[in-house]
C-alpha cells in the first residue's frame, strides 16, 4: 500500500518501521520542515520514499532492499544523531553529523546526487554496496573530520570521485578493505593527511602510488593480504609521522619490499610478502 500524510513545519520524530506490504511513502509539507528524528526501515517491500519539504533533521536513516527512488532533494544538513541512507536523491545535502557521529551509505547502485556534499563531521562509512562501481556524486566532498572507510563493495573499481577530499581531521583513519575489484587507489590523488592508514584484504589491488601526495599519517600504517600489490610506490612520501607507532606490512604475496621506493618510515612487522620490508 501507499502512505501519503500532511507534515507541519517542525516535528520531532517520524519513525515508519516494519511494514512489510508498505510500497510507497510521501510526506507533505508546504514550508519548509525540520525534523529531530527520521526513521525509515524495515519496509521490504517499499520503493518510494519522498519528503520534498524536509531541509534539516538531527537524524536521519532511510533505506529498504526494494527502494528505487527517494526524494529528499532540499535536505541541507543532519545533525549528531547520524545519517544512514539507502537511496538516492540528495541533491542539496551539504553537512553532514556533528563529531563522533556516524554517517553510513550502503546498498547503493550510485551516489551521483550527493554533489552538494562538501563536510561530513564524522565518520563516514560507505559500506556494502554490492552494485556500487564509482564514487562519483562525492567530487565536491573537501572535509571529513572523521574516518572514512570503503569495504565490502564488491564492484567498486577506483576512488575516482574524491578528487576535492585533502585530509582526514586529527585521528581520523583511511581504511579501504575487501573491495573484490578494486585495482588502484585512482580518485586519492589529493590526500595529504591522515590519521591511519589501513589497506587490507584487497583481492585486486595493485598499486598504490594514487598516495603519492599523502605526506602525513599521525598513526599507524597497515598494508595487509592484498595479494596482487606488487610495490609500495606511492608511500614514499610520508614524512609526518611518529615512530612510536605500528607500521605492519605483511600477507601481500606479491609485493616486493626491495627499493625503490625508499621508505621514510621504519617498519615494525613484515611478514608473509614475496620479499619482506627490513624492520626495525
Amino acid at each position: 500500500g501507499e502512505v501519503e500524510v500532511n507534515v507541519l513545519l517542525e516535528v520531532g520524530e517520524i519513525n515508519i518501521n516494519i511494514n512489510p506490504t508498505l510500497t510507497a511513502i510521501r510526506l507533505n509539507s508546504t514550508v519548509p520542515a525540520n525534523i529531530g528524528w527520521m526513521g525509515v526501515g524495515a519496509n521490504d517491500s517499499l520503493t518510494s520514499f519522498a519528503f520534498p519539504a524536509l531541509v534539516t533533521a538531527r537524524r536521519f536513516s532511510v533505506g529498504g532492499l526494494a527502494l528505487v527512488s527517494l526524494d529528499v532533494s532540499k535536505l541541507r544538513t543532519v545533525g549528531d544523531g547520524g545519517f544512514s541512507i539507502f537511496g538516492e536523491g540528495l541533491e542539496s545535502l551539504e553537512a553532514i553529523g556533528e563529531k563522533f557521529s556516524d554517517s553510513n551509505i550502503g546498498s547503493m547502485r550510485s551516489l551521483e546526487g550527493l554533489e552538494s556534499l562538501r563536510l561530513v563531521r564524522g565518520r563516514l562509512q560507505i559500506h556494502n554496496n554490492p552494485s556500487l562501481v564509482s564514487l562519483k556524486g562525492l567530487d565536491n566532498l573537501q572535509t571529513v573530520e572523521g574516518s572514512l572507510s570503503k569495504e565490502y563493495n564488491p564492484q567498486l573499481t577506483s576512488q575516482t570521485g574524491l578528487a576535492n577530499l585533502t585530509s582526514l581531521g586529527g585521528s581520523g583513519t583511511l581504511s579501504i578493505e575487501y573491495n573484490d575489484v578494486l585495482t588502484s587507489l585512482t580518485g586519492l590523488e589529493n590526500l595529504s593527511s591522515v590519521g591511519l592508514l589501513s589497506i587490507e584484504n584487497n583481492a585486486v589491488l595493485t598499486s598504490l602510488v594514487a598516495l603519492s601526495s599523502l605526506t602525513t599519517v599521525e598513526n599507524s600504517i597497515l598494508i595487509r593480504s592484498n595479494p596482487l600489490l606488487t610495490s609500495l610506490s606511492g608511500l614514499e612520501n610520508i614524512m609526518g609521522y611518529d615512530d612510536v607507532h605500528i607500521v605492519w606490512i605483511a600477507d601481500n604475496a606479491s609485493l616486493d619490499c626491495t627499493p625503490p621506493p625508499v621508505l621514510p618510515f621504519t617498519v615494525d612487522e613484515s611478514t608473509g610478502n614475496l620479499i619482506n620490508c627490513p624492520t626495525n
